[in-house]
């Protein structure tokens, strides 16, 4: 509430996009903006289309630009973390260009989809908003970044209490790139300094801020640069834990919710019979169905911050029942053929569902 409050208090700055050279003028009219500039609110229109921007047109625009930035195989800026909960930077070394100007850009679109209180597709671990906000690291943030080591790490220490010599295990203050496979001091000389029972503490600690800061500091730095340009100025009454739920949405949700704001159009209403059927084999599906028929109606698979109760679909009435459901992310609405048979219904949601990722997306 408060940053959409933040949002109509700015001042307005129109920018034209050319949709054929999205990248391109994303880049030139929006992304290299000075900070005061970026602090605007920012309208967007497409050239040459008649789509006036209220909210729909800048969602479609950061949503492109973003999946353009993050997903894409051509930038390879973030990798999907072990458990594919949420994404990390990756490595230089994994990466086919080193530029971090790129990451610059994803944190300047993260701060002005925050300003227009837009939820991006993407979750990063709380790590990451630990840095932005200068907030002291713990053991346990490497657990949530990499759990598999830090069981090792755990299961090690455990090891230094039953005897065993960590001699003997001829480890070294070091780690073996993924990519390149060579050894990486994580500190100075490390690939010399072996890890022994009375240095173990200093171990764990140099390998804990090689992950979390060292090996990504170059990557993190433009991120924040870009986000802290663009952020709203306001961010600063809410704290680092807040802004899970800001940008990517929240996970805890009220499907009943959903189905009491949801408006129809087209000659539908609550009571036509593919409506009900609709809602039927929604409320029949389980959390992760329902969560992806959701991102294919709106592009996310999170409620906005105040949760599904503040968010309104619209499902209209499209009478081609040769053809699949299809939805406009941007306005959060569905385009619902009459089946007016469930089988149909269900098979043809099913599809949507299971290809949310920019299948039939509009």
């Amino acid at each position: 509430f408060l940053l959409k409050q933040y949002s109509r208090s700015l001042r307005e700055e129109n920018i034209s996009i050319q949709r054929d050279r999205i990248v391109e003028t994303a880049i030139d009219k929006v992304l290299k903006l000075p900070g005061h500039q970026l602090q605007q609110h920012l309208k967007i229109q497409f050239e040459n289309e008649t789509a006036q921007d209220s909210g729909g047109v800048s969602r479609e625009f950061y949503f492109i630009i973003f999946n353009e930035f993050f997903f894409s195989e051509n930038y390879n800026l973030f990798t999907l973390s072990e458990d594919e909960s949420f994404y990390w930077f990756t490595s230089e070394s994994a990466r086919q260009n080193p530029d971090t100007i790129y990451y610059q850009y994803v944190g300047t679109i993260v701060g002005l989809a925050l300003s227009n209180s837009i939820n991006l597709p993407v979750r990063f671990p709380m790590v990451l908003y630990k840095k932005l906000y200068d907030v002291a690291l713990t053991f346990r943030d490497f657990e949530e970044l990499c759990p598999a080591q830090a069981h090792s790490i755990q299961s090690l220490k455990k090891q230094v209490n039953s005897n065993v010599r960590l001699e003997d295990l001829e480890m070294y203050f070091s780690v073996t790139d993924p990519v390149t496979h060579k050894e990486v001091p994580i500190v100075p000389n490390g690939d010399q300094k072996q890890v022994t029972e009375s240095n173990l503490d200093e171990y764990i600690n140099a390998l804990v801020d090689y992950h979390l800061n060292t090996s990504i500091r170059k990557e993190f730095e433009a991120f924040k640069t870009g986000f802290n340009l663009s952020r709203p100025k306001i961010l600063t009454s809410f704290r680092f834990y807040d802004l899970d739920v800001l940008i990517s949405g929240t996970q805890v949700l009220n499907w009943a919710a959903l189905k009491t704001n949801t408006t129809y159009a087209n000659g539908y209403d609550e009571r036509s019979p593919s409506v009900v059927m609709f809602w039927k084999i929604f409320n029949e599906m389980d959390d992760q169905k329902k969560e992806l028929l959701l991102k294919f109606i709106t592009g996310c698979s999170r409620a906005p911050a105040g949760g599904l109760e503040v968010l309104n679909i619209v499902i209209q009435k499209n009478g081609d029942v040769s053809k699949l459901p299809t939805s406009h992310t941007c306005v959060y609405t569905l385009d619902l053929p009459d089946y007016q048979n469930e089988e149909k219904m269900r098979k043809s949601l099913d599809i949507c569902a299971n290809n949310a990722e920019g299948f039939g997306l509009i």
